[in-house]
């Protein structure tokens, strides 16, 4: 015996023997032969008159606005704009309407960064220490992107004897690693002959590249690549790279160090990108 359900369907009695067994789909109720013949003529009707709503039968602003949900950049439950009478069905006001709503949420979206603060980009960079800073999207820089700058002075504001600043990160080295990085320097000591400035790259705290000017000025004007640094000896390690200027003056009379880093990679390093 079978009861038929609301939706149409029968549901097989529990006391069917083996032998009425069938298979499971002879038991779903499959609709009349017309019933498919008739509802394909009734979408199509459906569309018709869409398409009559719409000259042309494009719905433009449907279009922006699916493109606009695909990429993320809407939401998919937002309330639908009834249809538009406007001319060639091209419903302007809503489509400026999306577009000023997609630009709020790239607006909402868009790097901080490039006009933060350079110290606050510097620590988001992976980059920690004091007196540097990461220039963003600086036509100075090397090839117009960023670019990493460090600065220190002394015999400035009663303050003399020896200041340094520096800017390190931690980076994982491969089997044959090698250093290489571009700079332009500014160092500029020639208040006496015991005046000093200078830049240096350190990895462990141990020196790999050095440039010192004692009694003297020492500008780079062009960016410079030097040699390439081998680092064989930091083999297979998680090492501190750091990036330091220093200044000594023994009177009130200012010394200063600048440095300009750019496109710093360590070749056979893990996780170092270049910056």
């Amino acid at each position: 015996a079978t009861e038929a359900t609301a939706g149409g369907a029968h549901a097989a009695s529990t006391e069917q023997t083996v032998g009425d067994a069938r298979p499971l789909d002879a038991a779903v109720s499959r609709p009349e032969p017309g019933d498919g013949a008739r509802q394909a003529h009734e979408s199509a009707a459906d569309d018709r008159r869409g398409a009559a709503s719409r000259p042309f039968g494009l719905d433009v602003h449907g279009i922006i606005s699916a493109s606009l949900e695909a990429a993320g950049l809407l939401k998919g439950d937002r309330p639908r704009r009834a249809a538009s009478n406007a001319p060639l069905g091209i419903d302007v006001p809503g489509i400026i309407s999306t577009a000023l709503e997609a630009a709020g949420v790239l607006k909402g979206i868009a790097p901080r960064s490039a006009s933060g603060d350079p110290t606050e980009a510097l620590k988001t960079s992976g980059w920690q220490g004091a007196g540097w800073e990461l220039l963003l999207d600086d036509p100075r820089a090397f090839r117009g992107g960023s670019m990493l700058h460090g600065q220190v002075s002394s015999g400035e504001g009663g303050a003399v004897g020896p200041r340094a600043q520096s800017t390190s990160r931690r980076i994982k080295l491969g089997a044959r690693p090698e250093l290489s990085y571009v700079r332009r320097l500014d160092l500029s000591a020639a208040v006496n002959d015991y005046t000093s400035a200078s830049f240096r790259v350190l990895i462990d705290g141990v020196v790999v590249d050095e440039v010192t000017a004692i009694g003297m000025a020492h500008q780079e004007s062009e960016w410079l690549r030097p040699p390439a640094i081998d680092l064989s000896r930091f083999a297979d390690r998680t090492v501190t790279l750091t990036l330091e200027v220093a200044a000594y003056s023994n009177l009130y009379s200012t010394v200063y160090a600048k440095a300009w880093v750019d496109q710093i990679s360590i070749h056979n390093a893990v996780d170092l990108a270049p910056c």
